[in-house]
């Protein structure tokens, strides 16, 4: 009748409950919940008149006990009163794309130990990948997240090989074929006006929902966990998503770098991203175009160069400009030119 779908607030950590507290999972179409404004994740904050299901966003009650209690009420054909929470405080963070070299320096002062001068990432990746590198960026970057933090499908707009090297818990990646790519993004990271709000999530604190499954399920898909010490690399143009591990807290130290590889992607991102935003959360974001620029510009010492001739030969060898392409054509055509 509530027209809702719903599940514990807190998972358990043993057989004995089924967790804590309460959430709503989905919403009925057309049911009583969304006509009343209710929306997913929103919590089952009181039942009428004054039974407290939970405090300020954290459980108060197991679970089943909920369950029981509103089953009680409907066999007696008592009115069901619902109060949801739907501003509890922020859970689950998740804080992305810091630069690593201040936080693990924060965390060294923290222990009483001296910050190390560098973390050595440039020297290492060189010898993992054998001279491959023809870009790499400046600086590293961390990603923490609490237990259970996630971001949702997509894909990243200037296309690259990251590195991601586990520090701490447990972090799930999944990614996707170059194939399945463009038809899992139409299903999975649609573009609309409210950014990623519909794109999927794979929660590890929850039941997944259809949608979930389906990602998840997909057999052009790769799940890899990270722990720590692990090292994955995979391309940052493909549709890909992280899920932190539900049990503690998630750290992964992030390296980008462009290989002769990775050039027939940074081809098509200047085609897609041939316009750059001028304002907004990606005006500053680094495109295809800057990498480019920048292969061209830092990489002409003679140990470098002949890596960077091959690669960006096939990068501007081109059959037929067009009016789509014109653009990015041009820029790949200077960098040929400059490198000769």
């Amino acid at each position: 009748p509530m027209g809702v779908t719903i599940g514990p607030l807190v998972p358990s950590s043993d057989d004995d409950s089924l967790g804590f507290g309460a959430e709503v999972a989905e919403i009925e179409p057309g049911g009583a919940a969304e006509l009343a404004g209710v929306r997913e994740g929103d919590i089952f904050f009181r039942l009428n008149p004054d039974l407290q299901l939970s405090n300020d966003g954290s459980s108060a009650m197991p679970y089943e006990d909920i369950l029981s209690e509103i089953d009680h009420r409907r066999e007696r054909g008592e009115w069901l009163q619902v109060v949801f929470d739907t501003a509890s405080p922020a859970k689950r963070l998740y804080a992305v794309e810091l630069a690593a070299a201040p936080v693990v320096a924060a965390l060294a002062t923290a222990e009483g130990l001296d910050a190390p001068p560098s973390l050595g990432v440039s020297d290492a990746i060189n010898k993992l990948l054998r001279g491959a590198v023809l870009w790499r960026e400046g600086s590293e970057r961390v990603f923490i997240g609490d237990a259970g933090s996630m971001t949702c499908a997509h894909t990243d707009i200037c296309p690259q090989l990251e590195l991601a090297h586990g520090l701490c818990g447990l972090k799930f990646l999944g990614v996707a074929s170059p194939e399945a790519t463009p038809r899992l993004i139409a299903r999975h990271a649609p573009e609309d006006e409210e950014g990623d709000a519909d794109a999927t999530r794979v929660p590890t604190f929850q039941r997944l929902k259809p949608l979930q499954h389906e990602l998840l399920d997909e057999h052009q898909l790769s799940v890899a966990a990270v722990g720590i010490d692990d090292l994955l690399v995979f391309n940052s143009g493909l549709l890909h998503f992280a899920s932190n591990g539900a049990a503690g807290l998630s750290a992964a130290l992030y390296h980008g770098v462009v290989t002769p590889a990775v050039v027939p992607d940074l081809r098509a991102a200047l085609l897609d991203f041939a316009k750059r935003p001028q304002d907004g959360p990606y005006a500053k974001h680094l495109f295809a175009e800057d990498i480019c620029q920048e292969i061209a510009e830092c990489f002409a010492q003679p140990s470098e160069r002949e890596n960077v001739r091959q690669a960006l030969y096939h990068l501007a060898k081109v059959e037929q400009l067009n009016t789509t392409k014109q653009r990015a054509d041009a820029i790949l055509k200077k960098m040929w030119s400059a490198l000769k």
